[in-house]
């Protein structure tokens, strides 16, 4: 009689190769490079992205079997997964190794780096007008785009700037209104202004030479004070008791 041992050749090596997934601290790179990785992007206030700091203690706590990450021991950075891209391209430290094990592995490397480091934090959007900051500190800050400062977990327009049309500028350019400003409400509310000639000598004193009361859709006594220079354009006339005046 014949006898083969193929079958429990092959059953051995199976079972070796399954009880390397259970050595402690061993990881199988999972296969798809980043497409099972991809950051969290929402509404604002919503969830972003996935940041974390790597340090050598990071590294040295993280064994992949057939990889050597000497080339790290020394890395300090910062990470979100919305960021691998650029730091696979701009880091001489991590550019060492794909070059050896490819950009794909390596990727997967960063992304197990990120998810297993004790400072690994889901982070929120930044506020309007401030870009995300990942620091050693804080892997969730944020920073203001100048000249916005911060406020708190918010970033605001500061003295000597001020607010004009949605945009922080400084406070010694004016403000002048993308839409001319209507002084219909002050007119019916507190000035008591009711006809045209009262309505010019507020524009004459108020707002200088060369203004023109024109018309305004908040009401019939509405009105707004134009430059007829550079306004004329958009200057429609009073209705009601102011245009009983013309």
């Amino acid at each position: 009689m014949r006898f083969s041992i193929a079958p429990t050749i092959v059953s051995l090596v199976t079972l070796c190769l399954s009880s390397l997934d259970l050595l402690p601290g061993a990881h199988a790179l999972p296969r798809g490079g980043l497409r099972h990785y991809r950051p969290v992007r929402r509404t604002s206030g919503s969830l972003l992205d996935i940041c974390a700091y790597i340090d050598g203690d990071v590294i040295g706590s993280l064994s992949i079997l057939g990889i050597n990450l000497n080339a790290l021991v020394d890395l300090q950075i910062c990470l979100c997964l919305s960021a691998l891209p650029l730091a696979l391209e701009s880091n001489i430290q991590i550019q060492s190794l794909v070059q050896t094990y490819g950009a794909s592995v390596v990727s997967d490397i960063l992304v197990d780096l990120i998810h297993s480091s004790p400072s690994s934090q889901q982070c929120p959007h930044p506020p309007p007008n401030a870009k995300a900051l990942c620091s050693s500190g804080n892997v969730c800050d944020f920073q203001c785009n100048s000249p916005y400062v911060r406020q708190g977990q918010t970033c605001g327009c500061a003295p000597p700037n001020i607010m004009c049309n949605g945009v922080c500028a400084p406070s010694s350019r004016g403000c002048g209104s993308a839409v001319p400003r209507s002084l219909g409400a002050r007119a019916q509310n507190s000035l008591g202004i009711k006809t045209f000639s009262q309505a010019q000598a507020y524009c004459d004193s108020a707002a200088g030479v060369n203004q023109m009361v024109c018309g305004a859709p908040s009401g019939v006594l509405g009105f707004e004070c134009l430059n007829v220079k550079t306004h004329l354009e958009s200057c429609t006339f009073p209705s009601g008791p102011l245009i009983s005046c013309f």
